[in-house]
């Protein structure tokens, strides 16, 4: 069975969530979700602790990611504080529009760029919020200092591809969380 997605018919699916949420809070947060780690589960916890519904818009195959969508779907899907979550195949402005969650929730490290969600939150009275904790956790940190640690790797500046690959990472204007 295919993930749910964003796409063909599924923007209604997010506008009934919306309406069946009526009175309720609605989060969202999006990203890769490569591997669920602590820092997207201090993520998730912060932005479920802020409403009464949390959606995840799971990023699809082929920008950055290393697990397929369907593992990263049903992990996202295996944690209780996740009401709902779907794949993102739709532009993220279309998938905010359907769904008009009342936050949209990113981690700290993304405060200082540009962040195209907040003016379309702004059209229905949402607002973008930052996880304020301090801790960073990142997969592809992680990646890097093992492989340094198993045989001093190359140094990767490039967040995004591990060290020695040429993986082409596509630019998405998106809540991600990495």
């Amino acid at each position: 069975m295919a993930p749910p997605s964003c796409a063909q018919g599924s923007l209604a699916r997010l506008k009934n969530l919306r309406a069946a949420a009526a009175g309720r809070r609605i989060a969202f947060v999006s990203g890769q979700f490569n591997v669920v780690h602590p820092g997207h589960i201090r993520l998730l916890k912060f932005a479920r602790s802020l409403a009464d519904e949390l959606v995840v818009g799971l990023l699809p195959d082929g920008q950055g990611a290393y697990v397929g969508q369907e593992l990263r779907l049903a992990a996202l899907q295996s944690l209780g504080m996740v009401s709902h979550s779907f794949l993102v195949e739709a532009n993220v402005q279309a998938c905010l529009e359907a769904l008009r969650p009342d936050l949209v929730i990113k981690g700290a490290e993304h405060e200082r760029l540009y962040n195209p969600e907040e003016e379309w939150l702004k059209s229905w009275g949402g607002r973008l919020v930052f996880c304020t904790d301090d801790s960073r956790f990142s997969l592809d940190d992680l990646l890097q200092r093992l492989l340094q640690e198993r045989g001093g790797a190359e140094k990767n500046d490039n967040p995004g591809r591990l060290p020695g690959a040429s993986r082409h990472r596509s630019p998405v204007a998106n809540p991600a969380s990495e």
